[in-house]
């Protein structure tokens, strides 16, 4: 049954996306040899978006920073309202270290998400602006996780924020939000 449904998954969405549904569940699954011919490695019935957004996804994954940074800013570039792209691409030049430019993806991913994942990016922008020496932005992007709900008991303990954990603005925030 479980290899027949990583089948029908595999046919419709992808060798790629099955094979990620299989480590999921912890399931070691070689696909049949005389099936897996057929099987597309990309979603076959995505668009060129959507094909881009794979794209970079795999190169995200085997730690391509710039091959993966390209993809997400021709991404952001055709849709600048998707938060996913613009957090893809904080991902992406994180690992590149490219940290204040991180920050500034993160936060735009922030700004146009518009739900709970809201916080966590204005915590992520924050991570990365400390790390890129731009404290100013790292407070305030702080202050917007807080604002949005992010746990202030997690900042305290998060070693990338100790070097703004001293400022009397962020003591003040972290003050106001404990229960």
């Amino acid at each position: 049954g479980i290899d027949g449904s990583l089948h029908v998954v595999a046919r419709l969405l992808g060798r790629r996306t099955a094979g990620s549904v299989a480590m999921y569940m912890e399931y070691a699954w070689p696909p049949e040899p005389s099936l897996a011919m057929g099987y597309s490695y990309l979603n076959p019935s995505t668009d060129e978006f959507g094909r881009l957004n794979q794209m970079g996804e795999m190169h995200l994954e085997e730690k391509r920073y710039p091959e993966a940074e390209k993809a997400f800013r021709d991404i952001v570039k055709k849709h600048p309202q998707n938060y996913q792209a613009w957090s893809m691409l904080g991902e992406s030049l994180s690992g590149s270290n490219q940290h204040a430019e991180a920050g500034q993806a993160f936060s735009r991913s922030a700004a146009d998400s518009k739900n709970q994942m809201s916080a966590y990016a204005y915590y992520r922008a924050a991570g990365e602006f400390v790390e890129g020496g731009k404290k100013g932005d790292a407070i305030t992007m702080l202050g917007k996780a807080i604002q949005s709900g992010f746990p202030a008991s997690r900042v305290e303990k998060d070693p990338r924020m100790a070097s703004i954990l001293t400022e009397p603005r962020v003591n003040q925030m972290l003050a106001e939000a404990k229960p």
